[in-house]
């Protein structure tokens, strides 16, 4: 899914993936409007749900909440 937001930096590019059917797990990820997908530019969010409710979570940011992550490695980045 591709969200196209205004925030106080300007116009910026969001992806989404839902994997909670299978893994209980959402992916955010904000970058500038045109950033390629396998470019490090991206801040990911993961976030981890504990139930089946998807109630009961858990957010970790890759690269420590930087803008220098690329969305197509996003399983592989290191979360904290």
């Amino acid at each position: 899914m591709n969200i196209r937001s205004k925030n106080e930096f300007g116009l910026e590019k969001i992806e989404y993936l839902d994997d909670t059917a299978a893994n209980q797990k959402e992916y955010w990820g904000w970058a500038e409007l045109g950033s390629a997908t396998g470019s490090a530019v991206w801040r990911i969010m993961r976030r981890t749900y504990s139930d089946a409710t998807l109630t009961t979570y858990v957010d970790e940011w890759a690269n420590y909440g930087g803008y220098d992550a690329e969305w197509d490695n996003l399983a592989t980045e290191t979360y904290r």
